[in-house]
């Protein structure tokens, strides 16, 4: 709609012209029709992308867990088999029992040294053990019995 005035001495004149909406905005609603549709497609395919990408984040982070999880058992029973060793050669000098050392090798250089000092220590007991009465090695050895019964 256009409004217009005219004036003439003594005259006052307003003109208005009417053109129908879909003259002058038909091209203008077909773009937003065609821009609304691409954005639509548009959304469509980034939800697509995003639904993949979780898909292979949830996976490669069930990956990582796994094979963290896996890393971890393996060195765990690395690390924690000298100490077990250890704590079984410590409770059979408890109990005065070192016929046997077990020397196994450990990856950790301060538990290869409390081995090496433990079979230090068990080769003297040994020395020890010989010198002590019979009835005191008995008594060690029933009391031995009597703890490894009680223990299981």
């Amino acid at each position: 709609v256009d409004i217009g005035k005219y004036t003439r001495p003594g005259f006052e004149w307003r003109v208005s012209v009417r053109i129908p909406r879909d003259d002058v905005m038909r091209d203008v609603d077909a773009n937003n029709r065609h821009l609304m549709a691409d954005l639509r497609q548009r959304t469509a395919n980034t939800q697509a992308k995003l639904d993949r990408d979780m898909a292979e984040t949830v996976l490669v982070t069930s990956m990582v867990v796994l094979v963290s999880v896996l890393v971890f058992l393996v060195f765990n029973d690395l690390l924690t088999r000298p100490f077990a060793n250890i704590s079984s050669v410590m409770c059979d000098a408890a109990v005065m029992r070192i016929e046997e050392i077990p020397e196994q090798a450990s990856p950790i250089a301060e538990l290869n040294a409390m081995q090496a000092a433990m079979g230090l220590m068990l080769a003297n007991l040994k020395e020890y053990r010989s010198f002590m009465p019979q009835f005191i090695t008995e008594a060690l050895n029933d009391d031995g019995s009597d703890t490894e019964a009680s223990v299981s």
